[in-house]
C-alpha cells in the first residue's frame, strides 16, 4: 500500500485544504530545489496512443531536467527507456507527445500525427507551435484572460544549450517564453491523441490535523465545505467530539491550522481565496483576526506556520503558477518570499518543523507519484521520499500521531474515507488506520 515510509519532523501546524486544491488542475510553475518525481510511477500513455496534457507537460519537464543538450545528430531516451527522439525542437514534441517516430519540422508542418488549429488562441497545455525550421511546446498563456501577453514554453533552440523549460532557467540562462509577437510567426498545432485530464471531484470533506487540547498529540479532523462545519476529536478513533461552524464554506473557504496565540493549543481558520481574507479564531466560532495576505487570482493556496521560531503560528500563500511562497511573521507584511516546488506537477503545500528545531518551513506533495519534498530554509531539498499512494487521490494530513516529539507522514483516501497514520520514520506496516469523515 505504501512505499518507504519516512519521518516528518514536528507538527505540521497548518495544513492546506489540499483536497480542494487538487482539483485545480496542471498549474504552472518554478522549480527551485526540487526536480521531477520519476514520470514511471504515474505515466499511463503508451507510445502512439492517448496522452494526457499535464503527462506531455511532465515528460518535457523531464528532459529539462535532466540537462540534455541540443544536437540535431544525437538521441536522448525518454523516461520509459523503451525509445530515443532526437536532441532537437521537434524530437522534444516527439517524446513530449510520446510518439512512435522522432518526427522534424517539416513532418509536422506537413501534418504528422497532429492537425492544425483555427488560431493561435486556441492552445492548450501540451499542444505546440511549428514553423518551417522549429518548433516549441506550449506550456501555458502567461495571462489566460489577455493573451498578448506571450505564454511560456518548452524549447529546444541551441547547440549545447539545455531544454528552455517555462519552470526555470536553461544553462544558457534563458527561460522558456514567446512574446505575442513571437507567436505568430508559428502555425498552433495539436497531437491528434491528445486529451484533456479528467476533472477531478473534490471530496466533501477536507482532512486537517491539530492539538485540540494542548497534550502534545496531534488527531484528525474534517472540514465539510458545504456546511461550514469542523468535525475535530482529541483521540483518532471514535466519532467527533468537538463540533462547530466557522467561515462560510460557499465562498470556497480553505480550512488552516494553528497556534495563533501561543497558548499551546491549536484552533482553525479558513481562508477565503477570492478575497485572499484570512478569518481566524482562538476557539471555536468568534473571529479573533481577520486581514488579507495573498492574492487570491492568482490560486494562492494556505498555509500556516511559526516561521521565525516566537512560539506563534501566522500564515502564508503557495502560488503554484510560480511556485513562489509568500509568508509573513504578522498579518499583511510578507517577511519572506522565495521559490520550491514544481507547479506544472500538481505540488500541494505543507509545512511543519522538519528537523526539529523549533522552526516551521515548508515542503510540498506530489500527489501524482506520492512524493514529498521538504525543505529546513527555503530553496533547497532537504527531505524527499514516498508516502501513499497518489492514484487514490490521497491528501496529505501528517501530524505527531504518539505525542513523541516528531511528525510522521499521514493521508487520508477520499475515495474510502480511510486515514492511514504512520508512527515512525521506518518502513513496515500502516500503525494506524481508520475512517474518519464522508
Amino acid at each position: 500500500m505504501f512505499e518507504r515510509k519516512i519521518v516528518l519532523r514536528r507538527a505540521v501546524t497548518g495544513l492546506v485544504g489540499v483536497s480542494l486544491a487538487a482539483g485545480l488542475g496542471v498549474l504552472g510553475g518554478l522549480a527551485t530545489g526540487v526536480t521531477a518525481a520519476p514520470l514511471a510511477a504515474y505515466a499511463s500513455s503508451s507510445q502512439g496512443g492517448e496522452i494526457t496534457r499535464s503527462e506531455v507537460l511532465a515528460r518535457a519537464q523531464d528532459w529539462a531536467d535532466h540537462d540534455y543538450t541540443y544536437t540535431q545528430t544525437g538521441y536522448a531516451s525518454d523516461v520509459e527507456g523503451d525509445h530515443s527522439y532526437r536532441r532537437d525542437c521537434s524530437g522534444l514534441v516527439s517524446m513530449a507527445w510520446h510518439l512512435t517516430t522522432s518526427y522534424n519540422t517539416g513532418d509536422f508542418m506537413n501534418g504528422a500525427a497532429s492537425y492544425t488549429l483555427g488560431s493561435l488562441n486556441d492552445l492548450k497545455p501540451g499542444d505546440a507551435m511549428v514553423r518551417d525550421g522549429h518548433m516549441e511546446l506550449f506550456a501555458r498563456w502567461k495571462s489566460d484572460s489577455d493573451h498578448s501577453q506571450g505564454a511560456y514554453v518548452y524549447s529546444f533552440n541551441t547547440s549545447g544549450e539545455t531544454v528552455r523549460s517555462p519552470n526555470g532557467e536553461s544553462n544558457f540562462g534563458n527561460r522558456g517564453f514567446n512574446s505575442w509577437s513571437e507567436m505568430t510567426t508559428y502555425r498552433p498545432i495539436r497531437y491528434d491523441k491528445i486529451v484533456d485530464d479528467a476533472k477531478p471531484t473534490p471530496p466533501e470533506d477536507i482532512p486537517i490535523s491539530g492539538d485540540w487540547d494542548g497534550d502534545g498529540d496531534k488527531t484528525i479532523g474534517v472540514y465539510r465545505p458545504t456546511t461550514s462545519t469542523f468535525y475535530l476529536r482529541n483521540v483518532n478513533s471514535g466519532a467527533a467530539t468537538i463540533i462547530f461552524k466557522f467561515g462560510h464554506g460557499p465562498s470556497g473557504d480553505i480550512p488552516v491550522v494553528g497556534d495563533w496565540n501561543n497558548d499551546g493549543r491549536d484552533t482553525v481558520g479558513v481562508f477565503r481565496p477570492s478575497e485572499s481574507m484570512w478569518y481566524l479564531t482562538n476557539g471555536t466560532t468568534s473571529t479573533d483576526l481577520s486581514f488579507k495576505f495573498g492574492h487570491g487570482p492568482s490560486g494562492d493556496l494556505p498555509v500556516a506556520g511559526d516561521w521565525n521560531n516566537d512560539g506563534k503560528d501566522t500564515v502564508g500563500v503557495f502560488r503554484p503558477s510560480e511556485s513562489m511562497w509568500y509568508l509573513t511573521n504578522g498579518t499583511t507584511s510578507t517577511d519572506l518570499s522565495f521559490k520550491f516546488g514544481h507547479g506544472p506537477s500538481g505540488d500541494l503545500p505543507v509545512a511543519g518543523d522538519w528537523n526539529n528545531d523549533g522552526k516551521d518551513t515548508v515542503g510540498v506533495f506530489r500527489p501524482s507519484s506520492s512524493t514529498w519534498y521538504l525543505t529546513n530554509g527555503t530553496t533547497s531539498t532537504d527531505f524527499s521520499f514516498i508516502y501513499g499512494h497518489g492514484p487514490s487521490g490521497d491528501v496529505p494530513v501528517p501530524g505527531d500521531w504518539d505525542g513523541d516529539g516528531d511528525d510522521t507522514p499521514g493521508v487520508r483516501r477520499p475515495s474510502d474515507n480511510t486515514v492511514y497514520l504512520r508512527n515512525t520514520n521506518s518502513g513496515g506496516a500502516v500503525d494506524s488506520q481508520f475512517v474518519y469523515g464522508i
